[in-house]
């Protein structure tokens, strides 16, 4: 029994791909023009995640640096104006501008 479904699975495929090779021969086109279209396909496919992907980074990347100088620069200020600890708050701001200098010009 195993013999049979074996040697029909066989011409199966033998006639699957004596269509596949005749349509590209009627058309014109190889199995290599196929395969070559296909792969570029898949690269064109890849590069459009990728650039998508690194440009959703660095957009996230810039929204998370500017709240946190945001965050620091307000809370150093409040600490400076409040009288907390006018020396570690002016320091906080210091920084702050300092970050968002830096990742302005950087990003």
């Amino acid at each position: 029994m195993r013999a049979y479904v074996y040697a029909t699975l066989a011409l199966l495929g033998i006639a699957m791909l004596a269509g596949v090779v005749r349509a590209d021969l009627q058309t014109g086109g190889g199995i290599e023009d196929r395969f070559q279209s296909t792969i570029g396909n898949w690269i064109n496919f890849f590069e459009t995640n990728i650039q998508w992907a690194s440009v959703t980074m660095l957009d996230f990347l810039k929204y998370a640096i500017k709240a946190t100088y945001f965050t620091v620069g307000l809370v150093g200020f409040v600490m400076w104006a409040s009288g907390i600890s006018r020396y570690s708050g002016k320091r906080l701001v210091i920084g702050a501008i300092a970050m968002a200098l830096a990742s302005e010009i950087i990003l």
